[in-house]
């Protein structure tokens, strides 16, 4: 299924960030630790997070297009075909790496030139700088749109991994729609139908499992359903042509499904945090520091292994 497709290869890229943030906190925390200057820091902020490669993302998208294809033969007739949906630039992927990378070399200017005082006993302040470093790595607003008397305002921050592997998802969505549209229209299809797949969101499963038109005639149109919001950041719904009523009888997720799974998403995510700072406590000799981050790593592999 090709949401399941799209859902590891978005896991691999979130992954793919978080290991690059939690390499940046454990060398602020070291550098700290060890005297390295700012200048240092900022060579290694700039090796890490300035020159990215994000080939994995465009094989992605080109493994996407090779399971959607339909005919091969008329491959060249599909590339000059117009994409329907946009596409996230590469420069919005740097961009945010490069605001970030900015971020943490004046953190780390300000924390170091504060140490330099010599006001400060070393593990204790190294100790406030773990509490306090994933505040500095949320730095990307995300803002209500849809509750009454909030829209416009910030919900919640997000970190560089939840933007970037948000694009890459967009990216992969987008690209997927677009080839299945390319297909319908050079086999003359008008009838697209929207796949049921586990761990949909209760917009999307509204959805699934019926039958749309491109042109929006006799069936309501492809687009009347990206209104409705399905397309969302980080949806993995996809499209098919429609061939025949067996295809209405998709397997869809309960909103239930979507709950556990999204649970069970945060817990790893804080299980790779908690690992990270329960190492960096041992690191500066914080014990007491190191045992409670283990109780709370016991705690999160309790509370997964309950879903």
């Amino acid at each position: 299924m090709l949401a399941k497709f799209i859902e590891d290869e978005v896991e691999y890229c979130a992954i793919k960030y978080e290991r690059l943030l939690h390499k940046a906190e454990k060398e602020f925390i070291l550098g700290l630790m060890n005297d390295l200057s700012p200048e240092e820091f900022e060579e290694f902020v700039e090796n890490t997070f300035y020159n990215i490669d994000h080939g994995y993302m465009y094989d992605g998208i080109e493994d996407l297009k090779q399971q959607i294809m339909e005919i091969n033969a008329t491959i060249d007739l599909q590339r000059v075909l117009p994409d329907r949906y946009k596409t996230i630039p590469i420069t919005d992927f740097k961009s945010k790496e490069r605001q970030f990378g900015r971020k943490l070399i004046s953190q780390y200017k300000l924390k170091y030139e504060r140490l330099q005082i010599g006001e400060y006993d070393l593990q204790t302040y190294l100790t406030a700088q773990i509490k306090n470093y994933r505040n500095i790595e949320k730095f990307i607003p995300y803002f209500y749109k849809n509750v009454p008397g909030k829209i416009g305002q910030v919900a919640s921050w997000r970190t560089l991994s939840d933007y970037n592997s948000m694009l890459y998802n967009v990216n992969l969505t987008k690209s997927g729609w677009n080839q299945t549209i390319k297909d319908a229209q050079i086999l003359g299809e008008d009838l697209l139908i929207l796949n049921g797949h586990p761990n949909s969101c209760p917009i999307c499963a509204s959805h699934q499992g019926k039958i749309y038109s491109i042109s929006g005639l006799v069936y309501p149109s492809v687009d009347s359903v990206e209104e409705d919001g399905v397309g969302h950041p980080n949806c993995k719904c996809e499209w098919s042509i429609y061939r025949n009523e067996e295809q209405l009888n998709q397997n869809i997720s309960t909103e239930n499904d979507y709950e556990k799974h999204t649970k069970e998403i945060a817990i790893n995510r804080e299980l790779r945090y908690a690992r990270t700072e329960h190492s960096l406590y041992k690191m500066i000799g914080n014990q007491e520091m190191a045992d409670r981050t283990w109780q709370k790593i016991k705690r999160l592999l309790s509370s997964r292994k309950e879903l």
